[in-house]
């Protein structure tokens, strides 16, 4: 019951500070930021080591101050990371955690798009709303081209129209070369956002630099890519040695170095 209602109070305030930004920066949520919803298919179509180098990054990329939140699809939808501001405890534990075991598709790919966006309730322009998908490219797990038809004609007609309603950027990283590729990429295009076709961990890398890059770019915040502000950045892993010289203001909290693994150097 209890964790019943922790769920409904956090969902409640999330939809007030869609509709209302003056709450938002009461709360800490500041609307210059961008506000990302990530949507990753964990089904068995996408290999086990790319979601693994993704999510060794993606804690990461965020700035402070910003909102995230992380959807999963296969089987069915799953909340893995709640939406909350980003900040360094948020990205700790984010990147502490495992994405689940490979399943079979089941989800298509436009409902888990809807059920991301279900609660930006109107279009706010102090708001920069973002999904970044990491999809195989697969719509459906249907055979049928019946429904095929009816899904890509469901992302066309009805959900890019919602999404561009509520003002939200559909960026898009297809892993794989599935045959839907051309309606993901109409789709994001038609929202303001990018396309990409990865298939490997450093063009994953790529085009996340390209995608939160440009999403800053948007509100006048420094890259995400290489977010020095905040102290982070991201590392290749065919880098074996490395050393790096960091000059701390006076005002800067503790410097210190996490890897993705946990390990902690001060």
């Amino acid at each position: 019951i209890f964790h019943m209602l922790a769920i409904i109070v956090r969902y409640i305030t999330m939809l007030i500070v869609a509709l209302c930004p003056a709450i938002g920066n009461s709360l800490g949520i500041d609307p210059l930021l961008p506000d990302y919803r990530i949507i990753i298919d964990t089904s068995t179509d996408v290999e086990t080591d790319i979601l693994d180098d993704i999510w060794k990054i993606l804690p990461y990329k965020f700035p402070a101050g910003s909102v995230a939140g992380v959807i999963t699809y296969s089987d069915l939808h799953s909340t893995f990371i709640d939406t909350s501001v980003v900040n360094s405890n948020w990205r700790e534990e984010a990147a502490l955690q495992k994405l689940p075991q490979l399943s079979e598709l089941r989800v298509n790919l436009t409902d888990s798009i809807r059920y991301t966006a279900r609660y930006w309730v109107e279009k706010d322009r102090s708001y920069n709303r973002n999904i970044v998908l990491f999809t195989s490219g697969r719509l459906t797990s249907s055979k049928s081209s019946d429904v095929k038809r009816e899904i890509r004609a469901d992302l066309m007609e009805t959900v890019v129209p919602l999404l561009k309603e509520r003002g939200v950027i559909l960026n898009i990283i297809q892993i794989g070369n599935n045959t839907d590729s051309d309606v993901l990429s109409k789709a994001a295009r038609s929202t303001g956002g990018q396309f990409f076709q990865a298939t490997g961990g450093r063009q994953v890398l790529a085009s996340l630099n390209n995608i939160f890059n440009d999403t800053s770019s948007s509100n006048g915040s420094s890259g995400l890519g290489n977010n020095y502000d905040n102290n982070y950045f991201t590392v290749e892993h065919g880098v074996g040695n490395m050393t790096l010289v960091a000059k701390k203001g006076t005002a800067t909290s503790l410097l210190k170095l996490q890897s993705p693994s946990g390990k902690v150097y001060q």
